[in-house]
């Protein structure tokens, strides 16, 4: 089961919790601010943080990460790449905003891990390098239940930003191209700002946009 977690910070971001039957254990992915709220409802549902997992190293999608960690002494996972975000608030943009965040310590991911949630029956997020928006972007894809959380890859709508450091626009979309299409039509993208789409709705924005003339 996955949830979305509307966290209002600096700027606004879905986080998500991903739960599963028969287990309170939960994943909570891209804990981006909100702390105090995001503690009192796992307090409040007596559940079990197994695992942080950060789809990319902005600012608004770390930013309660060391609060989280100290607190639950739970293991964080992000991709190889992330020790440039994590180690620098230029890369990560909080050097822009009122906290400047630097993580020290993480469990290293890399395209086709497997992540795994105990349950009545174990879900699996399977790990897939995105790269584009920044250059330790992933998405994590649960086939069983057929969605994705895509981060800020793509939204409903729209493409990620590129701009900023570790960014490119040719990298995002062969990203897209070569991880984001190849899923199912019918899969649901839990992005990271917004409402969530779907594969084929991305697909149909790409063609109408032109974007897709340049993949």
């Amino acid at each position: 089961m996955i949830s979305c977690l509307k966290l209002h910070g600096e700027i606004s971001v879905n986080s998500y919790i991903i739960s599963n039957y028969g287990s309170k254990h939960i994943l909570l992915i891209d804990p981006g601010a909100n702390f105090p709220y995001i503690s009192s409802l796992i307090k409040k549902n007596n559940y079990i943080l197994d695992k942080i997992l950060i789809t990319h190293g902005h600012f608004d999608h770390i930013g309660a990460v060391n609060q989280l960690i100290d607190k639950y002494k739970c293991p964080l996972y992000a991709h190889t790449n992330s020790k440039l975000y994590f180690q620098n608030p230029v890369y990560n943009l909080s050097e822009y905003d009122n906290n400047k965040i630097i993580i020290n310590n993480y469990n290293e991911l890399k395209s086709k891990d497997l992540l795994e949630l105990s349950g009545d029956i174990p879900l699996v997020l399977e790990v897939l390098h995105t790269p584009g928006h920044t250059s330790d972007s992933i998405i994590f894809y649960n086939k069983l239940e057929n969605f994705a959380v895509t981060g800020d890859i793509v939204f409903k709508n729209s493409i990620g930003a590129y701009h900023y450091p570790g960014g490119d626009l040719t990298t995002l979309l062969k990203s897209i191209k070569s991880i984001i299409l190849n899923l199912p039509k019918n899969c649901t993208l839990y992005t990271g700002h917004g409402e969530s789409t779907t594969v084929g709705e991305i697909e149909k924005f790409l063609k109408l946009s032109g974007l897709f003339s340049l993949i």
